[in-house]
């Protein structure tokens, strides 16, 4: 049997003792603070974690704006059109200053004698010149069966713009404007009016204050 002297005794208690003492080193303050240091991560994580969790919130809409206290304008409406009485002479003296039409009975100086005809019949008298049954007269070239001049003596055809044998010849002036050229005799005058190109003309025959005859022709 072995012997354990005083000494081995004691040397065993010394290193049970020593044991005991190096164990609580092993978990020191060192150990401590990790332990903190890890549990305080933790936390934040978690708080971190639950505010990006929550829903995100949307600032409230712009309320609509107020109606503008000015108060609306209704749109100006236009006048009806009012019916204007307007003389005929006056309307035809505009009619004329732009159309300078030459016409007698709807008929051009310059058409062809054949379709005179065609309009208004056989001539009712032959000569030099032609007259028809409504009071035309008219002067054709012989060399191109043209007619040249177409006149009337008779109250019974007008001009595009109204104008007619036995009237009054102050009527030119408010119908016609003045005349291109006025030929002055003793009882009275001749008032020339020529279209745009001064191709065609007519002549207003007038004697003692009314007009006597109407003559539209090539120049």
């Amino acid at each position: 049997m072995a012997k354990f002297g005083l000494s081995g005794i004691a040397d065993a208690l010394a290193n049970q003792g020593k044991k005991t003492e190096e164990a609580p080193k092993k978990t020191g303050l060192s150990g401590i603070a990790a332990a903190l240091a890890n549990q305080s991560n933790k936390a934040a994580n978690e708080a971190q974690n639950n505010s990006s969790a929550k829903p995100s919130v949307k600032p409230p809409a712009a309320p609509p704006p107020k109606p503008s206290a000015t108060p609306t304008v209704a749109a100006a409406v236009a006048p009806s059109a009012v019916q204007e009485n307007v003389d005929i002479i006056d309307a035809s003296t505009k009619l004329f200053s732009i159309s300078r039409d030459i016409t007698l009975a709807g008929v051009l100086p310059g058409i062809a004698f054949s379709k005179m005809v065609a309009f208004f019949g056989e001539p009712i008298d032959r000569g030099d010149f032609f007259t028809f049954d409504n009071g035309l007269t008219v002067e054709v070239d012989s060399a191109t069966n043209i007619v040249k001049k177409i006149s009337v003596i008779s109250g019974e055809i007008v001009t595009p713009e109204g104008v007619a044998v036995d009237m009054k010849d102050v009527i030119l002036n408010t119908t016609y404007a003045t005349a291109d050229e006025v030929d002055v005799k003793s009882n009275g005058a001749d008032y020339k009016y020529f279209n745009k190109n001064k191709t065609r003309k007519y002549t207003f025959i007038a004697r003692d204050g009314y007009i006597n005859k109407i003559v539209s022709e090539l120049i």
